[in-house]
């Protein structure tokens, strides 16, 4: 899928083309979350581009699982000679749906978070009078919306659905557990 909203990053023609060769690919990729830098071998699926990030889908040979990458966190990339059978049938749909607004869901952000929260979302973003933020996003992938809501380390929180408040409060319980 292409918005043409956003600028593409450095490394998406070469994504592109490992795509449609079935190429493998060595990523330098940078995980937020840690604050490290680590080595992975995917096999690309797709690229989609969601509120102007860039996003890859790949099947991640080091994870051994399905996986999504923000491209403007690979750090460096090479696509390999080694190709793959694509598998459509083994993609991931609920890492892919995030630009099928299915559902909505309401989330508020703290203080502290809000900052950059108005700089992702902008107009669409709704300021409080206690200077925390709100906004709706796409619920129609429980894994994407559960990551993404843990990924503020508490300065976000779901409001509504009831569904999507139960799913991340369940996601932040199998964390603390392991």
């Amino acid at each position: 899928k292409i918005d043409l909203s956003s600028e593409a990053p450095i490394g998406l023609t070469d994504l592109a083309r490992a795509i449609s060769e079935h190429r493998e690919v060595l990523l330098e990729y940078y995980t937020l979350g840690r604050g490290e830098t680590e080595a992975r071998r995917v096999q690309p699926n797709e690229l989609r581009s969601h509120r102007g990030v860039w996003y890859l889908s790949a099947y991640c040979l080091t994870r051994k699982d399905d996986r999504l990458f923000r491209v403007d966190r690979i750090l460096n990339l090479q696509v390999t000679g080694e190709t793959f059978v694509a598998d459509n049938g083994r993609i991931r749909n609920d890492l892919l749906r995030i630009d099928q607004a299915t559902t909505q869901v309401k989330v508020q952000f703290s203080e502290t978070a809000a900052p950059y929260v108005r700089e992702l979302f902008g107009g669409s973003m709704r300021e409080r009078a206690d200077g925390t933020a709100e906004t709706m996003v796409s619920g129609d992938s429980k894994r994407w919306l559960t990551g993404w809501i843990l990924s503020f380390g508490g300065e976000a929180k779901v409001v509504e659905p009831p569904w999507a408040v139960e799913a991340v409060a369940e996601a932040a319980q199998a964390v603390l557990q392991k």
